[in-house]
């Protein structure tokens, strides 16, 4: 049979645009994803759906990086982000792999935001109830 692994968790990356035929993951409740704001106090602001989907779809795939969907409405410098697990969760403002295992990267500046992933409990996924309540999420 045809090898649809080949590739993925070795360090690469796909770029906006760049379409890859080895593998499709397909996320039937993808976690919710949030960066950290970097203010004191340390807000955790979620991804959009999209950007989940995206984030979600390459840790499934145990991919080092990918890059988030181009974002033509934010200001110039502030449109291209890259998010990196593991091992190669650092940057050139992070040179630590956070606890989280997880970084946003603007590719333009470099600055650097702590993420970290939320998958809901099973009972509230059976139940219908995903987005009732913040506190019933697991932070891994």
């Amino acid at each position: 049979g045809r090898d649809t692994n080949r590739g993925f968790g070795k360090g690469r990356s796909l770029h906006p645009g760049q379409r890859d035929n080895t593998m499709t993951v397909h996320i039937q409740n993808p976690a919710i994803y949030y960066h950290n704001s970097g203010k004191a106090g340390g807000e955790w602001r979620p991804f959009t759906e999209e950007q989940c989907r995206v984030i979600d779809q390459a840790w499934h795939a145990k991919q080092s990086t990918v890059m988030l969907p181009h974002m033509p409405n934010n200001p110039e410098g502030n449109r291209d982000f890259e998010i990196r697990f593991g091992r190669a969760a650092t940057s050139k403002k992070l040179d630590k792999v956070p606890d989280t295992g997880i970084i946003q990267v603007n590719i333009v500046s470099h600055n650097t935001r702590i993420c970290r992933r939320a998958q809901y409990p099973r009972r509230a996924r059976e139940s219908g109830r995903e987005g009732a309540d913040i506190r019933a999420f697991v932070f891994r």
